[in-house]
């Protein structure tokens, strides 16, 4: 396990100007998340002046990431799906900027398994991160025994598709988990039968929601044999 200490990089004034313009675009996505705004609502919201304003969102235009709409029945700006996906990026940025700013602490290959796993040639491909305020990591939420379980979890899960998988296939994949130290405390705190009641509930939930395409699918499958059924009898019929 590789222990890095977060530390500002050294200032770099292209950089620093880049970061801007996506803080600033960043902002106006996230004024117009909830619904559609007019310019001058964005003006009033942003206190950009017309001119930077207009500059912005024309980019943002171009790289489809908002789109001019009619919200109440007079012109306004509104998100894009590609929007959409820089805000939810910008969320674990702001995460992992507010981590860096408070001195957090940075592990690589929290596991300790990676590297000794690559040195002895036994497998690869794996490789656990983890971030963390210096309060929280004294209380060791999650122990490299811990991460370890889940790199097997997903390993065992790969490996259970590996009929689908195509060694020509290049890319990287990053998934994780952001704890909320808070609210996962009034969540623990909660009665456990109520979580497990949630849990249930929220599982139907997304039962209800994927249950129409799987019973199309069931139905079209059940309908096979009732057709050909109906096909031979009538060709029967003809014969008669």
């Amino acid at each position: 396990m590789s222990v890095v200490s977060v530390a500002k990089m050294e200032y770099d004034p292209y950089q620093t100007q880049k970061d801007i313009k996506m803080q600033n675009k960043r902002f106006i996505l996230s004024l117009l998340e909830c619904s559609p705004k007019r310019f001058t609502d964005l003006q009033k919201d942003t206190n950009f002046s017309p001119t930077g304003l207009t500059s912005i969102l024309k980019r943002m235009m171009e790289e489809n990431e908002i789109e001019k709409t009619t919200h109440h029945g007079k012109a306004s700006y509104a998100v894009t799906n590609a929007g959409k996906q820089i805000l939810e990026r910008g969320k674990v940025t702001q995460i992992l900027n507010a981590i860096e700013k408070n001195g957090g602490i940075y592990y690589y290959n929290y596991s300790g398994v990676s590297e000794i796993l690559h040195t002895h040639r036994l497998m690869g491909g794996i490789y656990p991160y983890l971030a963390t305020d210096r309060n929280l990591d004294k209380l060791n939420l999650l122990s490299t025994s811990d991460i370890l379980d889940i790199e097997k979890f997903i390993l065992d899960k790969l490996i259970k598709k590996r009929n689908k998988l195509k060694k020509e296939t290049t890319g990287q994949l990053v998934f994780g988990f952001v704890i909320d130290y808070p609210k996962l405390i009034n969540t623990i705190e909660r009665d456990p039968k109520e979580i497990t009641r949630n849990f249930a509930d929220m599982l139907k939930i997304l039962a209800q929601e994927y249950a129409p395409h799987s019973n199309n699918e069931m139905k079209k499958q059940n309908d096979k044999p009732q057709r050909a059924e109906k096909e031979n009898s009538d060709k029967t019929r003809r014969r008669k």
